[in-house]
């Protein structure tokens, strides 16, 4: 096309872009982007398709320096380029065993991109979110869906199951029934995952009585069990009251519990 004087469009350059980096010709396409962008003929579409391409291949260092060069260019980075770049920090970290650095990373592009007034997608909030709570940082995390939700986001379970399971992990069940009401005032129900990580909480710091009502209330909306669901809460209400040493209670919450028709994969809780 160059060579018979014609001048690709941004289309052209973005599809080449893409074509290549899929394709696995790197080298050609970080040539073709860096023509476009001395060519002024790149887009925001073409910053964001490199960063996206950077931040799957684990490159996040690079990816912020595209980022930076695109502010630079007097580019304004959008929702997409900053969602990239969350995930591109979550990623690198393997966010299910992550290093407190990564998520340090992950949450100041998160920030900045509230702080511009972009609010994230269901996706990258819950990538965030999710976390934060597994290394630790629950109180961080619920800091954060406060501050997005005045900015009118509007959060789903998922996002209040992470940080209520996080609280459960550090032993804070204050800050488990603060979230669960804050779910309730939110308008968002709660689902099987909640009430299991709700129970084996209050059974955990031996709060029988919240364990129970929390069971009841689930019954009463009607919700559900799964072999998993079903499994995790009998054991860990069995557990709870080993842990009182009240056996007859234990007994009779068996005996109910298979009256009932549910199917009881583990029995060895009641020994």
């Amino acid at each position: 096309m160059k060579n018979e004087g014609i001048k690709p469009n941004v289309y052209n350059v973005n599809s080449l872009i893409i074509a290549f980096f899929e394709g696995g010709l790197i080298d050609e396409a970080k040539k073709l982007f860096d023509e476009a962008v001395e060519t002024g003929v790149a887009n925001v579409f073409t910053y964001n398709n490199r960063i996206s391409w950077l931040c799957k291949a684990d490159k996040v260092d690079e990816a912020c320096g595209v980022l930076d060069k695109m502010s630079k260019d007097g580019i304004s980075p959008t929702i997409v380029s900053y969602n990239n770049m969350i995930l591109g920090h979550c990623r690198s970290g393997n966010m299910d065993g992550a290093l407190d650095c990564k998520s340090v990373e992950a949450l100041a592009v998160f920030d900045q991109m509230v702080d511009l007034g972009f609010l994230p997608s269901d996706y990258t909030f819950n990538i965030v979110i999710n976390g934060l709570c597994k290394v630790g940082q629950t109180s961080e995390a619920s800091l954060t869906l406060k501050k997005v939700v005045e900015r009118g986001f509007n959060p789903t379970c998922m996002t209040y199951n992470s940080i209520i399971e996080g609280f459960v992990k550090e032993g804070d069940i204050n800050s488990v029934l603060a979230v669960y009401t804050n779910m309730h005032e939110a308008g968002v129900s709660p689902n099987v995952v909640t009430y299991t990580s709700l129970i084996h909480g209050f059974c955990k710091c031996k709060n029988m009585d919240l364990a129970l009502k929390m069971r009841n209330e689930m019954r009463t909306k009607g919700l559900e069990l799964d072999v998993v669901s079903n499994t995790a809460i009998y054991n860990s209400m069995i557990s709870g009251f080993r842990d009182l040493d009240s056996v007859e209670e234990a007994v009779d919450f068996h005996k109910k519990w298979s009256t009932r028709g549910f199917y009881v994969i583990y029995r060895r809780t009641l020994l």
